[in-house]
């Protein structure tokens, strides 16, 4: 399969989740209440979203690529989505872990916005934010 139908899946698959996940009054009770339960261990979610993450700050640098900011839009909410799977993992019952992900969720919300509308301003510094976040969870919990 080439890479560009999985792409287009994923962003598919991402926008279902993300569409759900703000439809539902209360996502994270409606999930489990249907027996959602996460099958990654935090350590390879965290490995994930360190390579979408990764992938988010080389495109930020590729200004020679035409879709830079269509693939930049796709992998926030692709990170967006890993940080709300995260909310369903042991940590998450600590309040500043799930803090840290829902902070984490927003901001790649925000950073799809910002690519939608190519504002490359916002981008840099909501990646920068992005990577405080990453690095206040990792101070506490790594």
């Amino acid at each position: 399969m080439s890479q560009k139908p999985v792409a287009i899946l994923l962003m598919l698959v991402c926008s279902v989740g993300v569409a759900f996940s703000t439809a539902v009054g209360d996502e994270k009770t409606s999930a489990a209440a249907n027996g959602y339960t996460p099958v990654m261990e935090t350590h390879h979610l965290m490995v994930e979203q360190d390579r979408v993450f990764g992938s988010l700050r080389a495109l930020f640098r590729a200004d020679d690529d035409k879709e830079r900011f269509e693939k930049m839009g796709h992998d926030a909410l692709v990170l967006a989505e890993l940080a709300n799977i995260n909310t369903y993992h042991e940590r998450a019952k600590n309040a500043d872990y799930l803090g840290f992900t829902n902070t984490l969720k927003a901001q790649a919300l925000a950073l799809s916005k910002a690519a939608s509308t190519k504002d490359l301003a916002t981008i840099k510094s909501t990646l920068r934010s992005i990577n405080t976040t990453c690095g206040s969870c990792h101070d506490k919990y790594q």
